[in-house]
């Protein structure tokens, strides 16, 4: 009788090339895990830290993983995006509660833009 499934979790970093930061605003990283017997594994993401928002170390929970299965396919999917005043805004407070609106800084990058990088395959030590 197979044993039952297990928990796992997928730690992994971000690292946004300069090119990259000087045209977009924001880099968003989601993983997609599938494992060699084709089932597919939802997670929770455990937030993360970096040195800024564009260098980051996260996590992410699995509940349940196939006993049977050897191999997890990982595919990152990535989203640059651009920020506007309908998306994104910040303000300055000053200790005697004068408030003044910072300017979003002009990058190249428009709207957003989407796509997978090449699939990550893990071998499961059993």
């Amino acid at each position: 009788m197979p044993s039952p499934r297990c928990p796992f979790v997928i730690h992994y970093d971000q690292e946004v090339s300069e090119t990259v930061r000087t045209k977009w605003h924001a880099v968003d990283v989601d993983l997609e895990i599938k494992d060699d017997l084709g089932n597919s594994y939802s997670g929770e993401g455990n937030g993360g830290t970096g040195t800024d928002s564009y260098n980051m170390s996260w996590s992410k929970a699995f509940q349940k993983l196939d006993p049977l299965a050897t191999k997890l396919i990982v595919t990152p999917h990535i989203t640059l995006r651009s920020h506007t005043s309908e998306n994104y805004g910040s303000i300055l407070m000053s200790r005697d509660g004068e408030s003044k609106k910072i300017p979003i800084p002009k990058k190249s990058g428009e709207g957003q833009e989407s796509f997978a990088l090449q699939d990550i395959l893990i071998e499961l030590n059993k």
